[in-house]
């Protein structure tokens, strides 16, 4: 079985034409029936039928073979890019802005004294945007927000900390006299809320989905800074993570009393195919010794 076989099966899937395979790699038409008729033979199924109008159709053997093509070739890609960032002597690591912001920072002075800042390459992004590009192996590592522990037969992860959401209010907002609320109460409050690529717009949407009230969203930010300025100047109340919230903050931070109130959980994250290197053993002790 030739793995290039594979390769053209399926761009057939998504090309529909051997023609259009045969242009796309710059081969003749009868390499890639060859192939397809090689493979057929080689697992005794039919994987191409033409109807009558000479039209490719692609059986329910041939679909279920490609979810398994698909998964080779992600790996394969997977494998190129870990051993080019081998090569490189770098550790591409994702940071999310909340926990870049606000977690990471704790780590800073001792990745520093341990000389492993300056190896590591960070890329900031959503977590959703970073778990995606870990599992194509574009990062090495992330730490990534989510609203549960990260499970998937892909991945590790280890949770390194959960931390509720709380209600921010100016400190002269008539809210802020009350150390708890229910989020049912919070009906007629004017909202500010973080865009869709935090996952507290997801918790925010549930909690008025489950109690059935629609506050009024005065604006929407995807800067958190700014957000808690807003807050601070009276603009209106919001709902954030107590990891972005800080001493520092001219803000009240009010519990919630609901009931099953999602935690904004932290993980440190890599692939389970992924080969550390001693640099990165060293990394995520650091992490997991500090959480511990």
């Amino acid at each position: 079985m030739k793995l290039q076989d594979m390769i053209y099966f399926d761009k057939l899937v998504a090309l529909k034409s051997y023609s259009n395979v045969a242009e796309y790699f710059q081969v003749s038409q009868p390499t890639i029936s060859y192939a397809i008729k090689r493979l057929e033979e080689e697992f005794a199924v039919s994987l191409v039928d033409r109807n009558i109008h000479q039209q490719i159709i692609i059986t329910p053997s041939g679909l279920q073979f490609d979810r398994h093509i698909k998964v080779v070739i992600n790996e394969l890609n997977i494998a190129k890019l870990d051993l080019a960032n081998t090569r490189e002597k770098v550790t591409k690591f994702g940071l999310p802005p909340i926990i870049a912001n606000y977690y990471f920072l704790k780590f800073v002075n001792q990745l520093i004294n341990k000389q492993l800042l300056t190896g590591l390459k960070t890329v900031e992004a959503g977590s959703n945007d970073l778990l995606q590009q870990l599992k194509k192996g574009q990062l090495d590592l992330s730490l990534l927000g989510s609203l549960a522990p990260i499970q998937t037969a892909q991945l590790q992860s280890q949770v390194l900390a959960q931390d509720d959401f709380k209600i921010i209010v100016a400190k002269n907002a008539p809210l802020a006299a009350r150390k708890k609320v229910h989020f049912a109460d919070l009906q007629n409050e004017p909202f500010l809320v973080l865009g869709d690529g935090f996952v507290h717009r997801q918790v925010f949407d549930q909690l008025t989905a489950t109690h059935h009230i629609s506050p009024t969203i005065i604006y929407q930010a995807n800067d958190v800074e700014l957000l808690k300025r807003l807050v601070a100047q009276g603009m209106g109340i919001s709902l954030l993570t107590e990891t972005a919230i800080t001493d520092r903050d001219e803000l009240v931070a009010l519990d919630l009393l609901d009931d099953h109130l999602p935690k904004f959980v932290i993980s440190l994250v890599y692939r389970n195919s992924t080969l550390l290197t001693a640099t990165q053993q060293h990394l995520i002790q650091i992490f997991e010794t500090k959480t511990n």
